[in-house]
């Protein structure tokens, strides 16, 4: 019977990381990297996308190939929800139309911003190693943080929208 260190490892076997990487510090880099994999595919799909006369998020300029409404609010009560407009105000600022983003959804142009500075600091972590452990103590609290104030300030957009304060879209 092979002997069992009190790590849980066989002599022979060798641990998943590498000896001078701790596991935290792959799991904070598996972390960056699907961050930044995200906010990167929401950037260019704001870039690609367009925003048709009618509304309706579409593959091309004219929308002859319109995306189907994934809202299930919508779909089931046709009330907005708190995210709704979210997508049509990211494509609005992928294609640098403010305004019309402002009015699909007042919190799209912070979200937008959030999504669209994660980039860069996603990509710092990722490269310098040292400015990831600089910042790994604060980045899940700063980051969970910003996501819910980002989140309440969509709760409080809806109940505006729905108190009659701002017009539908």
């Amino acid at each position: 019977m092979p002997e069992v260190r009190n790590d849980g490892h066989s002599p022979m076997s060798t641990p998943s990381t590498s000896p001078t990487t701790p596991p935290s510090a792959e799991r904070k880099k598996r972390g960056d990297l699907a961050w930044l994999a995200l906010c990167a595919a929401v950037i260019l799909a704001s870039l690609l996308l367009h925003v048709t006369r009618d509304g309706r998020v579409s593959l091309d300029a004219a929308g002859a190939h319109p995306l189907p409404v994934t809202c299930p609010s919508r779909a089931l009560t046709e009330l907005n929800c708190p995210s709704c407009g979210l997508a049509r105000s990211f494509v609005s600022l992928g294609h640098a139309d403010i305004r019309a983003a402002w009015r699909w959804n007042r919190v799209g142009p912070l979200l937008y911003a959030f999504v669209l500075l994660q980039i860069p600091y996603r990509g710092l972590r990722l490269a310098w190693p040292a400015f990831r452990r600089r910042t790994s103590r604060r980045d899940a609290t700063m980051t969970v943080a910003i996501l819910f104030a980002l989140i309440g300030l969509l709760i409080v957009n809806w109940g505006l929208y729905l108190a009659g304060l701002f017009h539908g879209h």
